[in-house]
């Protein structure tokens, strides 16, 4: 039953990840649902059927960055980057997205360099930095990530940060030696 959980968690949220929006499985899922559900499964002491959503999102939240907080592998790394989807699509919260898509990107988690490079790119709660986006982009490129290709190919036509690309290969090649934890395929 756990390893079935865990299962449809990830995929629950890489679904949602990489849309950035509702994404049709069996139902619409949600990064709310996404936050709930794994909110629940790490925290059984809650009485979750017995309190409205609004109330049990705002405990899932508590759960995910107490989590998230206390470092850990998988919990922590997986927390991190459903709270960074979470206030960055869902409750556009740019500020707590970008904190927890570092926390996350630390860890080595795709999905938060991600949300970095289209933080960066679009200046969205940072200062607009295409080296800086083209670094995230080219860190998930390394673990082979599929959204970051199309991004890279889209960078590479842009003119704008077509003259970014070498800062941000040189970013990234800085960043992952200052945190090879990251880019162990081993320890993530």
């Amino acid at each position: 039953m756990r390893t079935y959980l865990k299962a449809t968690l990830i995929l629950c949220f890489v679904s949602v990840a990489f849309t950035g929006s509702a994404h049709e499985t069996n139902k619409q899922t949600t990064h709310k649902d996404c936050v709930i559900r794994l909110g629940s499964w790490l925290d059984k002491t809650f009485d979750w059927p017995l309190v409205d959503n609004d109330t049990m999102l705002d405990h899932a939240v508590e759960v995910l960055e107490s989590r998230a907080r206390e470092g850990g592998m998988p919990y922590s790394k997986l927390s991190t980057t459903v709270l960074a989807n979470y206030f960055y699509y869902e409750k556009k919260d740019i500020r707590k997205a970008v904190y927890w898509a570092h926390k996350g990107a630390e860890m080595g988690c795709n999905v938060c360099y991600m949300v970095l490079c289209y933080a960066y790119a679009a200046g969205i709660g940072v200062i607009s930095d295409g080296a800086e986006s083209a670094k995230w982009c080219y860190l998930a490129l390394a673990n082979n990530d599929e959204a970051a290709k199309k991004v890279m190919r889209i960078f590479e036509q842009e003119q704008e940060f077509a003259k970014t690309l070498s800062e941000g290969k040189r970013r990234a090649r800085e960043w992952m030696g200052t945190h090879p934890q990251a880019c162990d395929p081993y320890v993530n």
